[in-house]
Order: C-alpha cells, then sequence, then structure tokens
C-alpha cells in the first residue's frame, strides 16, 4: 500500500467482481464479510503486526459480531 505516518487511520481498495454481485450488479451481501476480513488483515498489516500471530501470541480475537445493515441505494 503506502507510508502511513499517522495510524489513526487505514484504507484498503477492492474491485468488487462479477461473480459477486447478481444480475443487477448489486452485490450479495455475504460477500460483504469477506471483505471485513481483508480489512481487518490490511489494518493489522499497516498497524506492524500479524493478526495469526497476535491470536497465537495473545490469545486475542477480532470477532465481526454484528453486520447490520449493508444496503446501499
Amino acid at each position: 500500500m503506502f507510508n502511513i505516518e499517522n495510524h489513526n487511520w487505514s484504507e484498503t481498495r477492492l474491485r468488487v467482481r462479477y461473480a459477486e454481485t447478481d444480475q443487477a450488479g448489486v452485490v450479495y451481501h455475504s460477500n460483504y464479510l469477506i471483505w471485513f476480513e481483508v480489512g481487518r488483515v490490511e489494518l493489522c498489516r499497516d498497524h506492524g503486526f500479524n493478526y495469526r500471530e497476535m491470536e497465537a501470541e495473545a490469545d486475542a480475537r477480532l470477532p465481526v459480531t454484528s453486520q447490520g445493515d449493508l444496503s446501499h441505494q
């Protein structure tokens, strides 16, 4: 990605693939959970640590506990 001097935020860009949408071009809702995981891993990398190592060494988890309303108009 890029060098972040201020670690208060992180940005990850993904391209929505055709297979992740229905025929109307609307993203199927379960794909958001996959993208949350991509964002979580990239956030960890941007802050200098590995998520898998954090789980093993600190016995810590960052679960997605709610999907909420992800509909977009």
